[in-house]
């Protein structure tokens, strides 16, 4: 399967939306640490299992375990998602 394309600002974009909607906030501001506000394993699982869906890229799980903030995810998930002017799925 070939992973769609997307533009650095609609990666980030849908990053932010999909850790918004996972934690229940109406929007993410500034740079928080996903368990910081609020989330635990099983939210962590939910979310990689939309952006996966989201973004047809196979994302690991341990991404976010590892990149805890939005910048960090949105750049370890750039590093595996080709960018360009494509939009998310």
């Amino acid at each position: 399967m070939t992973t769609p394309a997307i533009s650095d600002t609609d990666l980030a974009a849908t990053i932010r939306r999909e850790w918004a909607t996972t934690l229940g906030h109406d929007d993410v501001t500034g740079d928080p640490n996903f368990f910081a506000a609020g989330g635990h394993s099983l939210l962590a699982i939910a979310m990689m299992g939309r952006l996966r869906t989201t973004l047809g890229a196979p994302l690991p799980l341990r991404l976010l375990f590892d990149n805890q903030s939005v910048t960090e995810l949105t750049s370890a998930v750039r590093a595996l998602v080709p960018s360009g002017s494509g939009t998310p799925c």
